[in-house]
């Protein structure tokens, strides 16, 4: 059994701990009912909570209890414990989002463990441009809860909020208020937990809880920042290359101007001018590899 971590528990499920605990005093009731609360910090706690460590856990009035549950918010304890989560990773992320999307470029975010309702749970996401994502339209979205898709009630799901509530437009994507976003775009997110809060019995969606969403948005966030470097880079590219595209459209006349402002001859010109848009092009296509994900953009996402 896993017991539940002092961070995220509710009022009311401590009410019920005190209540149905077996210890004698709250430093027991501390130390054997929560996880990562050793002596010190359960002394501490009791400290702050201005209630005596000797006290029976049944005793407590309601008032006592929410200095009690306010008190194990403030202390600093170790962050729960990871070995009962099975995340995915970063790289198996990578590699399952490029197999299903092939995208051009993948970037992949594990959040540390963090706290709901005392539960401890994991947030991973993962997102991919480009490849054979569709151009036009809404991101791609797929859900997953401890490595099962949700294909479902994507609209009352927590990782549709998550992405919603993001600003991609930050990020090189055009997005309307209360909507996904715009563009060539996967969004993969990745929530593992021991116990998965679903809105109901058919378990296709993820309930909203505040501390879901923040992990969720951070996440999000943090692979946004590394993706934008890319995108960014890919419409600097874009760009260059169209106004060399129209800059050898107007050569020929380009050289007829410069012919009677020089001593040159017009076809001198052209193959000049031409040699010119052509360096200029192999550059391009260098920095063009540079910006593919390969080792060096991987470098630049990361």
């Amino acid at each position: 059994e896993i017991k539940p971590h002092p961070y995220g528990v509710e009022i009311g499920l401590l009410r019920r701990m005190l209540a149905n605990t077996n210890t004698r005093n709250l430093v027991g009731f501390l130390t054997s009912d929560f996880s990562r609360v050793g002596r010190g910090s359960a002394l501490r706690i009791c400290k702050l909570a201005k209630l005596e460590a000797n006290r029976k856990p049944h005793d407590l009035s309601h008032e006592e209890t929410e200095r009690l549950h306010k008190s194990m918010q403030m202390v600093k304890l170790i962050g729960p414990p990871t070995d009962c989560l099975s995340p995915l990773g970063e790289k198996f992320l990578e590699e399952g989002l490029k197999k299903e999307t092939k995208a051009e470029f993948i970037v992949a975010v594990s959040r540390p463990p963090s706290v709901y309702r005392g539960n401890p749970f994991a947030v991973e996401c993962a997102l991919a441009f480009g490849g054979e994502l569709p151009q036009e339209g809404t991101a791609q979205l797929f859900r997953f809860a401890n490595k099962v898709p949700l294909l479902y009630h994507a609209s009352d799901c927590a990782t549709t909020d998550a992405v919603v509530d993001t600003d991609w437009r930050r990020y090189g994507f055009s997005q309307s208020s209360g909507q996904l976003p715009q563009g060539q775009l996967g969004i993969f997110i990745h929530f593992a937990s021991v116990w998965v809060p679903y809105t109901s019995e058919g378990k296709q969606a993820i309930a909203s809880y505040p501390e879901i969403i923040k992990e969720m948005k951070l996440a999000l966030q943090e692979a946004g920042r590394k993706l934008a470097i890319y995108v960014r880079q890919k419409h600097k590219l874009r760009e260059r290359q169209l106004r060399q595209e129209l800059f050898e459209k107007y050569i020929p006349e380009l050289a007829e101007s410069l012919e009677k402002l020089t001593d040159k001859k017009r076809e001198t010109l052209i193959v000049e001018l031409e040699k010119f848009v052509k360096k200029s092009k192999a550059k391009d296509e260098k920095d063009g590899e540079k910006t593919g994900n390969d080792k060096e953009s991987e470098k630049a996402g990361k």
